[in-house]
């Protein structure tokens, strides 16, 4: 219900917001109510001075209150906007900041603040100003160590702010510096991902992953440089299957897991890419999880139905997933490792379901370029298994296929076989 109190809305020039004004205000008010809100906002310079100096005060878990925490909470709200964000750095309170989250008993406090700071660092400009903080990056980073997820999601966020911002072309360079320094960077974010059942903080480590895959230091990757490989591999099965269950395996692919297996297969092909001596820190049992978990991904896709489903859902992302996951398993092929049949049958699976759904594409005008291109991967993909096997490899791969499948292969044309050898394979 309105208040009966309000007469009018003026809208200030500045904003497209409305402000309100209560009834009777004169204009000399009017001004001194603009002169204290900030920028563009509406928000007021009084209110949050006024909260800093109670967050400044705080010393002892005793002085945590529902009152403190909804006024903290409400700042934080408030980071959301660019003009409080630098209004907060002119008034000091990155400093503030640190004090609290070094002397905070109190998760929930500490959680608020690094959530305010994780807003700030949305601003690039802000992160410049932690170059001359060092102890109070060192203690955001040490809160890697705790044992709280809600405060670990928010530090995740700072770090991925700033790993976003080292990529960038005006990057803060200094925090390339304060992340591979960090001893416990590597440890902690493998210690999440192997132990957590958390999923919002397991997706936001994998997403950090992922970015952190995509930084270069001077002879290796970040990744490669803070992390064990070899504990890293056994840790994201693990994330893996806490975030997409086996029990989800034949049919998982909603838009959010589609985007899980999108960061997974990106962070696991920049390791396979970057690591010459990968080979020598996947053991057997990791070798047979990864490629279990590569034939999950791929099993759901082996379905017309389910593949032209995901194919409406997002067609550049299921065709990447598609063909990360089976680069990777040609990847384990290569070097040796034994590969069960069975995720080659899935693939031919997929590449017959691919070539049927192709031709219906086409027989309405809808073809895709990246349909097709897939298409002639999966094809040549093939033909290098035709190579590699033996005869009867080939039809012990071709009893465990489908029927359909089978006949799709056998009629494959002969004019993309290469040799008379491969022809007598199929025969």
């Amino acid at each position: 219900m309105e208040d009966a109190n309000i007469e009018r809305a003026t809208i200030d020039e500045n904003t497209s917001l409305p402000i309100i004004y209560p009834q009777g205000i004169n204009e000399i008010q009017i001004n001194a109510i603009n002169a204290d809100t900030i920028g563009d906002t509406l928000y007021s310079k009084k209110w949050i001075i006024e909260t800093l100096l109670s967050l400044s005060k705080i010393s002892d878990k005793d002085e945590w209150s529902e009152t403190l925490e909804n006024k903290f909470c409400m700042l934080w709200d408030m980071t959301l906007e660019k003009d409080v964000v630098f209004f907060l750095v002119e008034n000091h309170f990155l400093p503030i900041a640190e004090v609290v989250i070094n002397q905070s008993h109190e998760p929930r406090l500490t959680e608020i603040i690094v959530g305010i700071v994780a807003n700030m660092c949305c601003q690039s400009e802000v992160l410049k100003h932690f170059e001359k903080m060092d102890e109070f990056v060192n203690s955001l980073m040490n809160l890697l160590a705790s044992d709280d997820t809600e405060i670990l999601i928010q530090v995740l966020r700072i770090l991925q702010a700033a790993i976003w911002n080292i990529t960038s072309e005006k990057p803060a360079k200094k925090w390339l510096c304060f992340i591979n320094q960090c001893e416990i960077f590597g440890q902690a974010l493998t210690f999440i991902l192997q132990s957590s059942t958390n999923g919002g903080l397991l997706i936001s480590t994998l997403n950090l992953l992922q970015s952190a895959a995509s930084v270069q230091l001077s002879t290796k990757c970040l990744l490669e440089s803070s992390f064990d490989i070899k504990l890293l591999l056994s840790a994201m099965i693990e994330a893996f299957n806490q975030l997409i269950p086996r029990k989800k395996s034949e049919k998982f692919y909603t838009n959010t897991d589609m985007i899980v297996v999108e960061v997974w297969l990106e962070i696991f092909t920049k390791i396979i890419q970057m690591d010459t001596n990968l080979k020598c820190n996947i053991d057997d049992d990791n070798c047979e999880a990864l490629i279990e978990l590569l034939i999950r991904i791929l099993d759901p896709c082996k379905k017309y139905d389910e593949l032209r489903h995901f194919i409406s859902l997002n067609e550049s992302l299921i065709f990447h997933c598609i063909y990360q996951a089976v680069e990777s398993i040609y990847w384990f092929q290569q070097r040796g490792f034994s590969v069960d049949i069975e995720a080659i049958s899935t693939i031919l699976q997929i590449l017959h379901q691919l070539s049927l759904l192709n031709d219906e594409y086409i027989n309405h005008a809808k073809e895709t370029e990246k349909m097709r291109e897939l298409q002639i991967y999966l094809e040549n993909y093939w033909i290098k298994i035709l190579e590699r096997y033996t005869p009867e490899d080939i039809h012990k791969l071709l009893d465990i296929c489908s029927k359909d499948t089978q006949t799709f292969v056998i009629s494959f044309p002969k004019s993309k076989l290469t040799s008379i050898e491969i022809l007598k394979k199929l025969s």
